[in-house]
């Protein structure tokens, strides 16, 4: 029984840590639920509103010559929401190769960008595209891809299909 009591009170410790931290990294441009403030407030995690910066200025960068750019993007309308996803590639003269748009349903953000990604990436194994340099605004993906971490369980079904394309492109 005491055994069960420190893991319980290991998992609240971790949980209240992981809150902490997603609090304390992220911006959030709501206002939080009155409920949700005091479940935070009891835990003694900071519930202050955030400003977010909305102005930012992004150039695009053409690819060197011989290799193609794969720009990539994807949305939900809440988190989860309706959402979709695209990409388009170029190449070093800034020629659109290819490009697509998909509705993929009901998702969350961090799923739409790895299916924009897995998409696009199987369109440039059919078209024969190869030196393929890919971008995104999700900087969580693009760790997760260049650094070949271990990935988030929702994004399992379609990790390693992706891994297998990126090592052919």
């Amino acid at each position: 029984m005491e055994g069960k009591i420190n893991n319980i009170n290991w998992v609240i410790e971790k949980v209240v840590s992981d809150l902490r931290a997603v609090r304390t990294s992220q911006k959030f441009s709501k206002e939080i639920s009155m409920l949700d403030r005091l479940a935070l407030e009891e835990l003694k995690i900071d519930v202050r509103h955030k400003k977010i910066s909305r102005e930012s200025w992004i150039l695009w960068e053409r690819p060197v010559c011989g290799h193609i750019k794969h720009n990539i993007d994807g949305a939900a309308k809440e988190n989860p929401g309706e959402s979709g996803g695209g990409g388009v590639m170029r190449d070093s003269k800034a020629k659109v190769i290819i490009a697509f748009v998909y509705f993929y349903g009901t998702s969350t953000n961090m799923v739409i960008e790895a299916r924009a990604l897995l998409d696009g990436l199987r369109l440039c194994k059919a078209f024969g595209i190869v030196n393929l340099v890919v971008e995104s605004d999700s900087k969580v993906l693009m760790d997760l891809i260049s650094k070949k971490k271990s990935h988030p369980w929702f994004i399992s079904s379609y990790w390693l299909e992706m891994m297998l394309l990126v090592d052919q492109l």
